[in-house]
């Protein structure tokens, strides 16, 4: 038997190995191609051509679709978001750096790069950005949110706040 398989944890740890070398592209349109393996060739063909728009020298491993391919009336979504699992985690991280790059063309500036998160960072994210969101209806011009999963963090002007109680927690970075 595979040693792997044999043992849960292995499994949970090669998840999360994969998962950190993972990116998620959103904005990106599907192909209208007829054939499922000619849609994949185009998300591939795609995906090499925006990491070489920011400079990532490494092909990826495997790109594919999350979610149903196709909507309730039979009609495609706008854009599923597309998995993008890169050689090594340092190709990851330099293509979330690099990802700016994609406002400076009009053809990419609709595109998003982050990385790939569990569901519990998915939903800390959610938190944060609505606690900005308040924020805003509140008045606050200066709201920042920065960061991905557990390690984003809201601020307004040079403040941390909580994004549950709106309370201040400590000096955040002077410069935004």
């Amino acid at each position: 038997m595979d040693a792997i398989a044999a043992n849960p944890d292995s499994i949970e740890t090669a998840q999360e190995l994969e998962r950190q070398r993972s990116l998620v592209i959103a904005g990106l349109p599907e192909s209208e191609a007829p054939l499922a393996s000619q849609r994949v060739d185009d998300d591939m063909k795609q995906t090499i051509a925006i990491l070489d728009n920011i400079g990532i020298e490494a092909k990826p491993l495997a790109v594919y679709r999350l979610g149903q391919p196709k909507k309730a009336d039979g009609s495609l979504p706008l854009h599923r978001l597309l998995k993008v699992v890169m050689p090594t985690r340092g190709h990851q991280r330099q293509a979330i750096a690099n990802s700016k790059k994609l406002r400076e063309a009009s053809e990419t500036k609709n595109i998003y790069i982050r990385p790939s998160l569990t569901k519990l960072e998915r939903e800390h994210e959610a938190k944060i950005r609505a606690a900005a969101n308040a924020l805003k209806k509140d008045g606050k011009n200066r709201v920042h949110v920065k960061g991905f999963g557990t390690n984003l963090k809201l601020y307004v002007a040079d403040v941390e706040y909580d994004p549950v109680s709106h309370e201040p927690i400590a000096l955040g970075p002077k410069n935004f």
